[in-house]
């Protein structure tokens, strides 16, 4: 790309997808999607720019967008590491005495080149075959997750759990079975042998390689879900001042008496601020799922121990359709809680790498919105929990006209069930009037109607003054807000609108180098050849030779009966004519 060449030139060097980024997000500006000048300059002059909030929140966003997945899909993630990992081992496994091997004796364990010669001696073939019943125990170690196969004394004792449940003895009788049969009863057993290493380890017998896992998980979730906790804490209690401030500065008209360079930071700072309060709670909230999982499935792990010393107390011998089903149970609980212990440590070290993208930023000073909130009658900043949940404000304060109206849309949006306001819930009457500032919208005061291009579009209103004004031309405010929107990038990401704004065609010549031209779509007369050139012919190997080439390029051959010669064994060399 031709931004990352100037940036370079100028001695920034810029990753490619910040730089793609940054394109897609000023491209929603006609101001600066005019032609390719003025897009390269755009974006370089809105890269280099290190310090400013507005490039920070868009790295953020893309580290986030990267790196970011839900708990279902990294547990999911994790399940197909944890099946990977055993993949050649299983694999095999599986492959012994496959079709057309001999299976008339434990002899015949193996293909040729994995079985021993048939006259081997006696201690080759029993060594043999504990090899394979190592290859056994070892993909039940890495199902399990339960220490290393490397380490002796791990395998030892995973060997001891497996003897137990499948001895070495019972290995013809595996190998016996169908591939699919096979794979299944062995993950079987490898989860019955994990479940005794388990209970093994909470009576204390054994265990080695195994950590007290639950109370590990419940540590890690807790720490992380203090230090979401924090983070979040310490944004918002930035963003409900700056954003009172903004509400100040419009709403009183005092925007005249600051400088324009501190209310325009005043307005990306909000930004900014909003954007780690999105991605900081999305991590606070998986978290938080997480810390209620770990809780549940280290319920239902000790439920599972103390079910199965009920079963197995001052027993010589148990039955194995009572404990096997437990100790499934076991392996499966322990599974679970390693893949919960994956999403902390993912949404941790995400953390830290967007807490990484807010040092250095340019914000706005807080003598600043001191200076602007002095005197404010509302008191301390309201949050978005009081902005959101605020009921209609008494008779008084407005005029009957207006609260009636409110009502008339709150009885209309109790029959509409569940919907979402546009713009993140962000007011678009104080978009357009502040010029690109932020404030959330109160849905409590009834959702405004907008005439949309794919139907009617509502929106959250911050106030009964601004929901009035909004309602006498919809339309005309919301086109106002979206093209203060399309001049501030990072409001443009924050929003999501950066594919809706997008121009119905891209500058002619566009800042991507390409191999393409106008006529690439006029090239209908080249021709692909793979093979020496030759005449294109229908040889049958067998019997018949058919030159066809002339005919074909006549136009008076018969393809399909072409195709009736010995159609098991002909091969064709198509060429094509331009008609």
């Amino acid at each position: 790309m031709h931004v990352l060449k100037d940036c370079a030139a100028q001695g920034l060097v810029v990753a490619p997808q910040l730089a793609a980024e940054a394109v897609r997000l000023l491209l929603a500006n006609p101001e600066t999607a005019a032609g390719q000048a003025e897009l390269r300059a755009s974006c370089v002059r809105f890269l280099m720019d290190k310090t400013a909030p507005g490039l920070a929140a868009t790295r953020m966003r893309i580290a986030f967008r990267r790196k970011y997945r839900t708990p279902g899909a990294t547990a999911a993630e994790q399940a197909r590491n944890t099946e990977s990992r055993m993949a050649p081992i299983l694999a095999e496994v599986l492959s012994v005495a496959g079709e057309g091997a001999p299976t008339g004796g434990a002899d015949d364990l193996a293909p040729p080149f994995l079985a021993p010669p048939r006259g081997a001696r006696k201690a080759d073939r029993e060594d043999y075959k504990q090899r394979l019943y190592g290859s056994v125990v070892a993909a039940a170690v890495l199902r399990s997750g339960l220490g290393s196969p490397a380490d002796p004394a791990v395998m030892k004792e995973a060997s001891a759990a497996m003897q137990s449940v499948y001895p070495a003895k019972d290995l013809p009788h595996l190998l016996r079975l169908a591939p699919e049969a096979r794979r299944a009863q062995l993950l079987e057993v490898c989860r019955i042998s994990a479940g005794i290493r388990i209970f093994n380890w909470d009576c204390r017998k054994a265990g080695h390689g195994l950590l007290d896992l639950p109370g590990l998980v419940q540590e890690a979730a807790a720490v992380t879900l203090e230090q979401l906790r924090s983070a979040v804490d310490a944004v918002e209690a930035q963003l409900w001042p700056a954003t009172r401030a903004l509400e100040v500065l419009y709403q009183g008209k005092g925007e005249a008496n600051w400088p324009e360079s501190d209310v325009d930071l005043l307005k990306d700072t909000v930004v900014y601020l909003r954007q780690q309060q999105v991605l900081f709670r999305r991590l606070l909230e998986d978290v938080e799922q997480v810390g209620a999982e770990v809780r549940r499935l280290t319920g239902a792990l000790q439920a599972g121990l103390s079910g199965v010393h009920t079963v197995v107390q001052a027993k010589t011998a148990v039955p194995t359709n009572e404990v096997y089903p437990q100790f499934v149970s076991l392996a499966s609980t322990w599974e679970a809680l390693e893949a919960q212990a994956v999403v902390v440590s993912k949404a941790a070290n995400l953390h830290r790498r967007l807490q990484a993208y807010t040092r250095g930023v340019r914000t706005v000073e807080a003598a600043v919105i001191d200076g602007i909130l002095e005197g404010d009658a509302v008191g301390p900043p309201p949050t978005d929990g009081e902005r959101v949940s605020s009921a209609l404000p008494p008779p008084p304060s407005h005029s009957d006209k207006q609260l009636e109206a409110a009502r008339r849309r709150l009885a209309r949006d109790m029959g509409r069930g569940d919907v979402a306001a546009e713009l993140q819930g962000f007011c678009p009457w104080f978009l357009a009037v502040s010029g690109g500032g932020l404030v959330p919208g109160c849905p409590a005061l009834g959702l405004c109607e907008a005439a949309g291009g794919v139907g009617t579009r509502l929106y959250a209103l911050s106030s009964l003054d601004a929901a009035d004004l909004f309602c006498t031309d919809p339309n005309s405010w919301t086109q106002r807000a979206l093209a203060e929107v399309r001049r501030r990038p990072a409001l443009v990401g924050l929003l999501e609108l950066s594919a809706a704004l997008q121009p119905a065609a891209p500058p002619n010549d566009t800042a991507c180098a390409s191999t393409q031209t106008e006529e690439s779509a006029y090239r209908r007369e080249s021709v692909a050849q793979t093979f020496p050139l030759r005449d294109a012919a229908v040889q049958c190997p067998r019997t018949v030779a058919c030159s066809a080439g002339p005919f074909l390029a006549a136009g008076i051959v018969d393809v399909e009966s072409l195709f009736k010669l010995n159609s098991e064994t002909c091969y064709f060399s198509v060429m094509f004519f331009e008609c």
